[in-house]
């Protein structure tokens, strides 16, 4: 298929795309929730118990690890970790670590659980884009960032990435609906009967290293429209085929990731995603707000905004809640088994 612009298109300001080299097929992360509706010991107890898992030297150790926190539509608190891995064999050597094994296996009640997200998809299914070429968060850590011509467009995405150019990244249309409801209190369930080509979005946006008049107007601006988005998602999963949008402020882990907020997103598929991206109203208007921004500033201010969009294999993807409200993650829409 050939890209829906010109080779002779030149974008209205730069922008960065990551990379991979040959040693480096897959994106492999998790996301490690901990939840509970208020503050406590036992929150602060789990927190810590997971940080010292991702953080031990030992086999499985990741390359490095992000946290942010979300308050859901819920009233519960999710405070979420963020690891990287080189490659499927360290993730799952951490994974089947006897102390992570053991502490998974722990039954869980009263008021705080855990969650986990785990992904690894090809990396000519990624789309790593960047608005500066010193990425600190994500996959972007590790890899080349190199000047893009294709953004700023609808479809700009499709034209980037090898298989979402080719079609290889579309998943088959369908509609998530709500199950029972299903809550993992008390328990510990995993996701059954995932799609192929689930899609997933995480995006930060950093401002910190911005003139303080950008960083006004981004925060004042910009920054509730952004919010607007993610909460109409959120808000309306089924409306947008979007499985689940978690609006996160950062938390410093003193690795300086470049970013004070961010989301993490699931849609049913890509296509989910470039429809509420080339037709929402939510969307329309960060299209909008972004080019008034850049143009405000000459179309080169010093924000960090891009984002990883990863299309999942079937079977590459592990979906897991321990006494978790149900509306959390994919518990609403998918069939699950107890651990």
């Amino acid at each position: 298929m050939q890209r829906s612009r010109p080779d002779t298109y030149q974008p209205p300001y730069p922008a960065y795309q990551s990379h991979f080299v040959a040693d480096n097929p897959e994106y492999v992360m998790s996301m490690m929730g901990v939840q509970y509706q208020q503050a406590s010991p036992a929150a602060d107890t789990l927190i810590e118990e997971v940080l010292g898992l991702l953080t031990a030297e030992a086999e499985g150790k990741p390359n490095h690890v992000e946290r942010g926190i979300q308050k859901d539509a819920y009233g519960y608190h999710n405070d979420v970790l963020i690891p990287y891995w080189s490659n499927r064999e360290a993730m799952m050597q951490f994974w089947q670590r006897a102390d992570v094994c053991a502490w998974m296996d722990a039954p869980r009640s009263g008021p705080v659980g855990w969650w986990r997200e785990s992904i690894i998809a090809p990396v000519s299914s990624v789309d790593g884009s960047h608005s500066v070429g010193d990425v600190k968060y994500g996959i972007g850590r590790y890899v080349e960032q190199k000047v893009e011509q294709f953004h700023a467009y609808f479809g700009s995405m499709r034209d980037r990435v090898t298989d979402f150019l080719a079609g290889k990244a579309d998943g088959d249309s369908g509609q998530i609906a709500y199950q029972d409801d299903l809550d993992s209190f008390d328990q510990r369930l995993r996701i059954t009967g995932l799609p192929d080509k689930l899609c997933f979005i995480r995006a930060p946006f950093g401002w910190d290293q911005a003139t303080p008049e950008e960083q006004q107007a981004f925060i004042e601006d910009m920054l509730p429209i952004f919010k607007t988005g993610a909460d109409y998602l959120r808000d309306n999963p089924l409306d947008a085929n979007c499985i689940s949008m978690r609006f996160l402020d950062e938390i410093d882990m003193g690795l300086n990731n470049g970013a004070q907020v961010e989301v993490l997103g699931w849609f049913l598929t890509l296509k989910d995603l470039e429809q509420w991206t080339h037709h929402h109203p939510t969307h329309l208007a960060i299209y909008k707000g972004v080019f008034d921004y850049m143009e405000r500033f000459n179309f080169n201010p010093n924000l960090n905004l891009g984002h990883e969009v990863v299309v999942v294999p079937q079977g590459q993807a592990v979906m897991e809640y321990c006494n978790c409200h149900p509306n959390t993650g994919f518990l609403p829409f998918f069939d699950s088994e107890a651990l």
